[in-house]
């Protein structure tokens, strides 16, 4: 085999890697990440067979869909913590994440998931962590923020809101607003607000968003 030849077949590969991301991304979005792998391999133009050579399981392709969709939920994290004001970049963390969660099924899915497997995704999870936790500090600081609420707190919010998207009906859009307002006012500092239970610990949490897709 010349090495023409090779290269040829190696830029066939990469093509129809990128074929397959590009078809899982479009199909996840419509219907969150449990579509059937024989219709990602449908809408890539490829065979299943040669789907699971790119991909040999599904936790592989999602974390690649994710990390080519990640951009979309940087920019809202990057927009909130870019905000003089901690409250209002606070606001605009949760709104604009539960939106999100609202606008793209598979999105919704995976920011309630880890790839502890796939080292690039899970460095970029840990510094979107690391910004929450600095924005939630220095509204502390400012104090507009309660002083028991933690990271852990956006994660429950996030799974909370996935429920409330889960289901298919008309008042989703209102539904999923009011959860955030209502989340937001919770996290107001109150001389008549009670201690909040302790919150879940970062490992826990981590245990809990495992991919279940092996």
């Amino acid at each position: 085999m010349t090495r023409r030849t090779v290269s040829a077949l190696r830029a066939d590969a990469q093509q129809n890697r990128q074929r397959i991301i590009d078809a899982a991304s479009k199909l996840f979005k419509r219907a969150g990440i449990d579509v059937p792998l024989e219709d990602i391999a449908r809408e890539a133009g490829v065979g299943i067979a040669t789907l699971y050579r790119r991909f040999p399981n599904r936790s592989e392709l999602t974390a690649a869909a994710f990390a080519q969709q990640a951009s979309v939920y940087v920019d809202v994290i990057d927009a909130a913590t870019a905000e003089p004001n901690p409250w209002e970049g606070l606001c605009r963390l949760v709104n604009g994440l539960c939106e999100l969660q609202a606008s793209d099924a598979g999105l919704r899915q995976f920011v309630t998931m880890t790839f502890p497997d796939v080292p690039e995704v899970q460095e970029m999870v840990d510094s979107i962590e690391s910004k929450i936790e600095s924005l939630l500090d220095r509204a502390k600081y400012a104090g507009s923020l309660r002083p028991d609420a933690t990271t852990a707190d956006i994660v429950l919010m996030l799974l909370g809101n996935n429920g409330i998207l889960g289901r298919s009906w008309p008042q989703a859009e209102v539904a999923w607003r009011r959860y955030a307002a209502l989340f937001l006012d919770s996290l107001r500092p109150s001389l008549e607000s009670a201690p909040l239970p302790p919150a879940p610990s970062p490992d826990t949490i981590r245990e809990a968003l495992k991919n279940p897709y092996t």
